[in-house]
């Protein structure tokens, strides 16, 4: 029996991608309905985008279940070497790195064996599989277990993660969470704070890892962020925001962090760990200062303004 055809405004039929013929101009593999190619996951190019080949949208078959049925990307993680097998239709989606990587013209190593291998000092199990359930749920939960310094380390753990693969929304998403985990701290939880070592840690992993806003202090600007040689080139962790002012320029999760930290200045000032995370990064000094300056206590009903 064949497919039935789906009935447009006027009442003539329709045809679903699915049924069409659009084929994929460089592996002639089918177009499928989120403008990617199911066989080398090439997204629409400019010139198809032009002639009307677009993704289809609020129809029956672009609901969240459709993109099960994408090819998957076998992705290694860590020193681990803990292997994934995610969808890559939601990685092209979620992911402008990954979009960038599996979408080129050039058919690389990874493209060609369907691996991509993450190895640098960001790419952590316990911050991947935040990222694999933000993938799948546009959110993530710490495990319950983990406690409350853990999960402060973890969300910027995934924060530094998502700057690596360019996931802004992610980024904005872990941010949000350490607010709400520092706010929680400090308006329902009398007296606490945490550990020095804790924030000297959150400093740490955030100023070797996030853009600097000094134009001066970055080299060439960008490094080779991919998982190999062929992989798309990224930010690296000196990139610099040129064109807006510093204030601008400067990283909110490093900012939060600094803040923090000002407002409990003569507790952390005697952790030795605290200490040689300022010694060992002028920027955290200089952010420090900067919050000092401005009264360093954070009011908690200014997320929006952070």
């Amino acid at each position: 029996m064949g497919a039935k055809k789906k009935k447009g405004g006027g009442g003539m039929p329709v045809k679903s991608r699915s049924e069409s013929s659009l084929r994929c101009r460089q592996c002639d593999s089918r177009i499928n309905d989120f403008g990617g190619c199911d066989g080398c996951g090439r997204a629409l190019d400019t010139e198809e985008l032009a002639l009307g080949v677009r993704p289809a949208v609020n129809n029956s078959e672009s609901n969240f279940a459709v993109r099960f049925t994408s090819p998957t990307l076998r992705i290694i993680v860590g020193p681990a070497k803990t292997e994934y097998y995610l969808h890559k239709e939601i990685l092209i989606s979620k992911s402008p790195y990954f979009s960038a990587l599996l979408s080129s013209s050039f058919v690389g190593i990874e493209v060609a064996s369907g691996t991509v291998t993450l190895n640098t000092g960001v790419d952590t199990d316990d911050a991947f599989q935040m990222l694999v359930e933000y993938l799948y749920h546009s959110n993530y939960n710490p495990p319950g277990e983990a406690g409350r310094d853990s999960d402060c380390l973890l969300h910027v753990g995934v924060y530094v993660l998502a700057e690596r693969l360019c996931m802004e929304d992610l980024k904005s998403l872990a941010f949000r969470k350490l607010f709400k985990e520092l706010a929680r701290v400090e308006l329902y939880m009398s007296g606490a704070q945490l550990l020095s070592s804790t924030v000297a840690q959150l400093a740490e992993t955030l100023y070797e890892n996030t853009p600097s806003p000094h134009p001066q202090s970055c080299d060439d600007g960008m490094s080779t962020g991919g998982p190999s040689q062929e992989g798309p080139v990224s930010p690296g962790p000196n990139h610099v925001k040129t064109g807006v002012p510093e204030d601008e320029r400067r990283d909110k999760m490093r900012t939060l962090v600094a803040r923090y930290a000002a407002s409990k200045l003569v507790q952390m000032t005697k952790d030795p760990s605290f200490m040689a995370a300022v010694r060992n990064s002028g920027e955290f000094a200089e952010d420090l200062i900067l919050a000092t300056a401005r009264g360093g206590d954070i009011e908690f009903d200014e997320l929006e303004r952070l």
